[in-house]
């Protein structure tokens, strides 16, 4: 074949037949993206036309069947026609005669025997063979519709029939002018004039790739009703002989590659997406601009679709035949990262005014991906890195090779990061810097580059993953220190201890300060063996995510740089408390947060803190008991102790000096010892002394002193004057004594979750006497420190001898109710059996 190929030459040596497996013609479908792609290339291909200008449609690879065979067919037909001689001549030696035999070719047209199987491409060429066709049959060229009727769709035979319905030289159409507005073109004139036809299937319309087709040969028409047939005639020679509208083509054939690579070609899915379009607007970019030498361009493109196909097929599901909007979005999210280093940042947040932000934001959101709109110096600038990145990441099997590297090709290479999240884009560029920046194939590694990997991840994620980084400016500059960190790696050589050693904590830093004197800690510590095992066993405590703050605050190590001391490395006391703490964060945590397990059930852990200190952690204005997540308020918060007072850090000690291997004798002395010798305020005194109060908490674990109604257990969220809650010390008098028990003629007993923060709806217990004539009410409220009870009747009216009953027991008569102040939960319940026993009988 000529090095610059084309529709009419490919079918002039032989036929192209677009098998069964391939998906149905796309481009013209009625989807905003498929108008958008259609629209972009045939003013591509008519702008060439008419300016006679070379349009260049990049690659087309696909396979040549047939060729092989050419030459042995016709030593066949030769072989069997010499045995049919043979028959014949002894024939006559037996008296009888056989006629002349004469051996043909099962088909005349060599297209049916040779023919191009396209893999990539086929939307490409279909168009160009609509446009043939329609540039043919208006200037009525009959050879070259025979030419055309080379072309094959095996997708459906109503496919198959519709192209031999076009190419049928008896087939007339009139062409008239179409000035309708409709934007439909559908109802156009040429679309309805072909469906007309009489050979013409209604059932043809049920196939995509039939109505695509009619779609695309109206928007042709379109285009090129009001040329002329000398204009035209002059285009068919341009697009024939001359050349015009070439591409370059791969028989990969030639590479011996397996028909399996069929089928990775074609996994695009069958609804159209953005990347063929954005294929040839890249190459023709990269060749327009000379964005990339060509001795590196050359092998790249030859790449794009064949080896690096791979790099997407392996990260797909296994049921999933669909590596487009992967491989496109691959290209979306690094031209993200260079956006992001340089967007411009109002306050903490972007600068929605600035193009980096629109490319942000469309990725972000998964918006439609307009490159020629969004396409800046940046891309430019910036391409030739990400196909640098293909090329370090082909060829590569994951597999044994960390947890990190696999999360990272996931991320990078599968539909997983459309629509990502920041934090999971800030975490897959750990590694994408470290492989950029080394420059060298991840295949080509050796043991030590992988070890420097590996240590390298485990410090950045360690530094990640014990950072708040939540807003954009904070986004912006952890990819930019990441890549520092990166380069002085680099720089280095890779030396691992010479890079932490020189950690520097500034006013720009994105990660801790104390997480980076606590991995300068560690890796001087790593210089003893004994110590380097008992801080990677720290380390696998999952919870933590590797912040051993509090293991070497109990050990008595400071993270200062300028503390550290030599002699630590030999200090087997130490060792021993780090080790032992361990132990113990083993038995109270599992990778969720803090166990329920039987030894650390009834809030033991949390009793013992609040016997000792108000431990709680503030979060919008609510203290919080601690939860397993949250960022000012998770245990792994409360350990960090950066938000603690004094008392709650001692209280932390005190607690892990405990015995763990009988914690509730150990925790229960430790408690009791405390409100023995500490006053304990009253509100910490319930909790201690109550581990059910806890199971009132809502998820968010809030405790709140309100105006109105003193301490409350939020049930959700809370905001001022909204939200269910329950009043603190009422519902501990509810819970110890009266849930569960009976108060004839009482017959419900219950508590009232109060809705918002208002003295007509204040949270209480209460006691329900319900008949079909009345139901009275005894609720149990405690206000200004001081329990409350409070008999109404809530249907009917209270009768007499109820009235002259609760004034004897010193009811106060206040309106419709009758009060009683007491001061003690002791006295209150002795209060209640009272009154229900001067009740019992009564009405």
């Amino acid at each position: 074949m000529k090095e610059n190929n084309t529709l009419w030459s490919i079918l002039n040596q032989f036929g192209i037949e677009v098998p069964p497996i391939q998906r149905d013609f796309a481009q013209g479908r009625e989807t905003e993206h498929a108008t958008k792609v259609r629209k972009g290339f045939l003013d591509s291909i008519c702008k060439a036309l008419d300016k006679n200008d070379p349009l260049s449609l990049d690659f087309v690879y696909g396979k040549v069947y047939g060729l092989k065979n050419e030459e042995e067919n016709r030593k066949n037909k030769n072989a069997i026609q010499s045995l049919v001689n043979s028959v014949r001549d002894y024939a006559l030696t037996v008296d009888l005669t056989l006629k002349d035999i004469v051996v043909e070719d099962k088909s005349s047209e060599k297209s049916d025997i040779v023919y191009l199987i396209p893999l990539d491409g086929q939307q490409r060429l279909t168009t160009l063979f609509l446009m043939h066709w329609y540039i043919a049959k208006r200037i009525e060229n009959l050879e070259g519709l025979n030419i055309l009727s080379r072309f094959r769709y095996k997708t459906r035979r109503s496919s198959t029939s519709f192209l031999k319905l076009l190419t049928d030289a008896d087939m007339s159409l009139k062409f008239e002018l179409d000035e309708q507005i409709e934007k439909d073109l559908k109802k156009k004139k040429l679309y309805n004039e072909i469906t007309d036809l009489e050979h013409f299937s209604s059932s043809w319309l049920n196939d995509p790739t039939v109505k695509a087709m009619l779609i695309m040969i109206q928007d042709i028409h379109i285009r090129l009703q009001s040329h002329t047939k000398e204009l035209l005639k002059i285009y068919w020679v341009n697009i024939t002989d001359n050349q015009l509208l070439w591409f370059d083509f791969l028989d990969l054939r030639d590479f011996n590659l397996s028909d399996e690579l069929y089928v990775k070609m074609n996994a695009r899915g069958k609804q159209l997406s953005q990347f063929e379009n954005f294929k040839a607007w890249l190459f023709d970019l990269i060749k327009e601009k000379e964005l990339i030498e060509n001795l590196v361009w050359a092998p790249y493109s030859k790449k794009f679709d064949v080896v690096w196909n791979d790099v997407f097929w392996n990260q797909k599901a296994k049921d999933v035949f669909d590596i487009d909007k992967a491989y496109f979005n691959y290209f979306k999210i690094l031209f993200l990262y260079d956006n992001l280093k340089t967007a411009t940042i109002s306050g903490t947040n972007f600068d929605k005014e600035e193009k980096e932000f629109t490319v942000l934001d469309t990725v972000i959101n998964n918006k439609f991906f307009d490159w020629e709109y969004l396409c800046t110096d940046i891309f430019e600038d910036n391409i030739e890195s990400y196909f640098q990145v293909l090329n370090y990441c082909e060829g590569f099997g994951i597999k044994d090779k960390g947890k990190y590297l696999k999360d990272f090709f996931q991320f990078q290479f599968s539909v997983k990061s459309v629509n990502p999240g920041w934090p999971d884009l800030i975490k897959n560029f750990i590694t994408l810097s470290f492989i950029s920046i080394k420059e060298k194939s991840l295949k080509d590694y050796s043991e030590d580059d992988f070890i420097h990997l590996e240590e390298y991840h485990r410090i950045l994620f360690n530094l990640f993953d014990n950072t708040i980084i939540d807003n954009p400016s904070l986004y912006k500059n952890a990819v930019k220190e990441i890549d520092q960190l990166n380069a002085d790696f680099k720089s280095l050589e890779y030396n691992i201890s010479d890079w932490v050693e020189g950690f520097e904590y500034t006013t720009k830093s994105v990660f801790t300060k104390e997480q980076f004197l606590e991995e300068i800690l560690k890796y001087r510590l790593f210089a003893d063996e004994g110590w380097k095992k008992i801080i990677l066993e720290a380390e696998d405590v999952s919870y933590f995510k590797r912040q051993l703050n509090f293991w070497f605050y109990r050990a008595g190590i400071s993270l200062a740089k300028n503390d550290f001391d030599n002699n630590l490395l030999y200090d087997s006391n130490k060792k021993g408390i780090f080790k032992k703490t361990t132990e113990k964060i083993n038995n109270l945590f599992d990778e969720n947060g803090i166990s329920r397990n039987q030894d650390f059930s009834e809030r033991i852990f949390e009793r013992a803190l609040l016997s000792k200190s108000d431990y709680l952690l503030e979060e919008k204005s609510n203290k919080c008991f601690g939860r397993n997540t949250g960022r000012d308020v998770s245990w792994k918060r409360l350990f960090f102790r950066d938000r603690n007072s004094k008392n709650t850090n001692r209280a932390l000690l005190d607690v892990f000096e405990l015995d763990f291997s009988n914690v509730k004798e150990s925790f229960e002395l430790y408690i009791n010892n405390n409100i023995s010798g500490n006053s304990i305020d009253n509100w910490r005194m319930a909790f201690v002394s109550n581990k059910d109060l806890f199971d009132y908490l809502g998820n968010n674990k809030y405790l709140r002193n309100i105006s109105n109604h003193g301490w409350v257990l939020i049930k959700d969220t809370y905001k001022t004057y909204i939200g269910a809650h329950y009043e603190l010390f009422s519902l501990d008098f509810y819970i110890n004594h009266l849930k569960g028990k009976t108060f004839p003629p009482f017959n419900k007993i219950d508590y009232h979750v109060a809705p918002k923060n208002e003295m007509e709806e204040f949270p209480c217990a209460f006691l329900d006497w319900k008949t079909d004539n009345y139901t009275y009410t005894l609720d149990v409220k405690f206000i200004s420190g001081k329990y409350c009870l409070i008999f109404f009747a809530k249907e009917g009216l209270l009768s007499c001898n109820i009235k002259t009953i609760l004034i004897n027991l010193g009811f106060n008569a206040v309106s419709d109710n009758y009060i009683k102040n007491i001061f003690s939960a002791e006295e209150t319940i002795k209060e209640i059996n009272d009154l229900v026993s001067t009740l019992k009988g009564k009405n």
